[in-house]
């Protein structure tokens, strides 16, 4: 009688291939999931930033800062710094008093 140990090669081969078909299949997807995630976290900053602005402009007689950084440096409205866009992008106020991102 013969004892067979472990696997042979084209066991071996059929687990490879079907890993790589995984792979090339679930990797594109999570690059996509990524950068949602990412357009979801500067979207989620600039409802933060824009009701801190109308917030700022309330307590100041309806008069809107004339630059973000008059907002963004006030630790009363940023306890824990000032937020950052997850895709590398830079907040700024538009001439409709409303913040932007550039990305």
């Amino acid at each position: 009688m013969c004892d067979k140990r472990g696997f042979t090669l084209v066991e071996l081969l059929v687990v490879v291939l079907i890993l790589g078909v995984l792979t090339t299949i679930a990797i594109p997807r999570l690059i996509v999931g990524s950068q949602t995630a990412s357009e979801n976290a500067c979207a989620s900053n600039l409802e933060i930033l824009n009701s801190q602005l109308e917030i700022w402009a309330a307590m100041n007689g309806n008069a809107y800062p004339a630059t973000l950084s008059v907002l963004t440096s006030n630790k009363a409205y940023f306890p824990r710094g000032t937020p950052e866009c997850a895709l590398e992008g830079t907040y700024s106020l538009d001439s409709d008093n409303v913040v932007v991102c550039d990305h």
